[in-house]
Order: C-alpha cells, then structure tokens, then sequence
C-alpha cells in the first residue's frame, strides 16, 4: 500500500540495489561494445553457447554508437542515481502528503487517497463523483506549479542524459530503443487520428 512508511522504505531499498547492480554490471555493455563488427561476429559464430543469448547481446550492440567510456557511463549513471528521483517525489506528493479530504458515502466517511478515487468515480451517484471528481483535482491544481517543475526537471534530465549518449533528443533515444523510425512512427500517428 503507497504510503506506509515501511513499504516507501522497502522501496528505496530495492532501488538502491538495482542501482547497485547497474553499476556493478555496467562494464559488461561497454567490454561488448568495445568489440568491432568482425570481432563480435566472430565471438557469437564461435561460441554456441552464447547463440541462445544473440538476440539479447545484438540488442545491446546496436548501442554502440551512444555508448560512452566506461568512466563516464559510471559517473553518469551515479549522478543520476543521485537525481533522477522525480518519479518517487511525485509517488510521495500524491500518495502519502496530499490531502484529498472526505467524502460521504452511504452515511459513513471516506478519505479520498490516489487507490481508491477510481472505485469513488464508479459510484452510481452523479453528487458523490462530482465532490470526489471536485476534490481531487482541487488539491491535485495547488501544486500544479510543483508538479510542472518537476515535470520540466524529468524532461531536462532525460535530454541531458540522451545527449551525452550521443542521440538528438530524449524522444530520439527513446525510438532508438522501441527499434522504431522516426516516420513510422509519424505514420502510426496519423493513422491513428
């Protein structure tokens, strides 16, 4: 349940050691890459025990042109352990530090929290959706500036991230890593609408 001190704390911990792990593992992308075109066909053609994983290990190497040093991917990789927390700010502010206040149901008090507001919107009662609906976003707009600064941060920080990994924009690493072109996507789009 979001909110519970234990579970926030279990949580961070858990990121801590994915974080952890990343960084223990992240020598591993930049030794693959480090191999040209012939050497890395050559390793694949000449272990069959790595053929099962070529799939996996073709995926990381058509990375190789956004891949940096390995000293650099480790201090970027910190850093942004130290600063990309903008999904956990968020969780918290919604979850644990807004009050979305109460609301009556069937003579009894219910406090509106981010889990239950969808059941709440169910209600076959027009009034108790339109207080829930009412109240909700009122508190979710008093820190619509805190929000859009932290959306804005999210952004920069994910363009500064893909263009030190040599891509265009943030959007562009993220159609490198959907393997999706620019124009089909474009397409899709347009279908679509």
């Amino acid at each position: 349940e979001l909110g519970i001190k234990a579970n926030i704390e279990r949580k961070n911990k858990t990121k801590e050691l994915m974080n952890d792990l990343e960084i223990n593992t992240s020598f591993f992308e930049n030794e693959l890459l480090s191999l040209s075109n012939i050497e890395y066909e050559k390793l694949i053609k000449s272990n069959n025990k790595l053929k099962e994983f070529k799939s996996d290990l073709d995926r990381i190497y058509r990375n190789k042109k956004h891949i940096i040093p390995e000293k650099e991917e480790n201090i970027i990789t910190k850093i942004g352990f130290a600063t990309n927390n903008f999904s956990s700010i968020s969780s918290n502010m919604l979850n644990k530090e807004h009050d979305y206040g109460k609301i009556k149901i069937d003579n009894e008090y219910i406090t509106i929290t981010t889990n239950n507001y969808s059941q709440i919107m169910e209600n076959s009662n027009r009034k108790i959706r339109k207080q829930a609906y009412t109240k909700f976003y009122d508190k979710i707009e008093d820190y619509s500036t805190t929000s859009a600064e932290l959306l804005n941060s999210y952004v920069k920080y994910n363009n500064t991230n893909a263009i030190l990994h040599n891509f265009e924009s943030a959007w562009h690493r993220k159609l490198f890593y959907l393997n999706l072109d620019e124009k089909v996507f474009k397409s899709l789009v347009s279908a679509v609408n």
